[in-house]
């Protein structure tokens, strides 16, 4: 499902840009803000976030950030990215993403494979983000 308009994604108080982000596994489903990073490779949830949907996480390595290195493993899951009720939602049917296994990590939704589908336009001077489909 494509994202039919623009988003407008407002910077928080540490000015990042936050996007709505729909994790669906089995029965379970969770709504939470992640935060648009344009320095991760894969989008990246807590191990909470894994625990509650029920995700199989295999593989432990370290990864290196901005903030330092933290324990991650992997899995896929169902995401959807936007707002569907003001039609701007992009949905990946199964999505490899990263899990931290510290519990205090945001959500980080990377480069792969929501920097390849839209383009990405960081303002800091009105404290906006806006996110446009790619029309290859």
């Amino acid at each position: 499902m494509p994202i039919l308009g623009d988003l407008e994604c407002p910077y928080d108080h540490s000015d990042i840009a936050r996007i709505w982000v729909r994790f669906r596994h089995g029965d379970r489903h969770l709504r939470v803000r992640g935060y648009i990073d344009s320095g991760a490779t894969r989008t990246v949830i807590p191990g909470k976030v894994a625990r509650f949907l029920g995700l199989n996480v295999s593989g432990n390595e370290n990864a290196i950030g901005l903030i330092g290195s933290v324990q991650i493993g992997h899995t896929s899951v169902r995401m959807l990215i936007g707002n569907v009720e003001e039609n701007n939602a992009r949905l990946y049917t199964r999505v490899k993403v990263m899990v931290s296994h510290s519990d205090e990590c945001p959500v980080l939704v990377g480069q792969r494979p929501f920097f390849k589908d839209h383009l990405i336009e960081f303002d800091g001077r009105n404290g906006r983000a806006t996110v446009r489909p790619n029309t290859f």
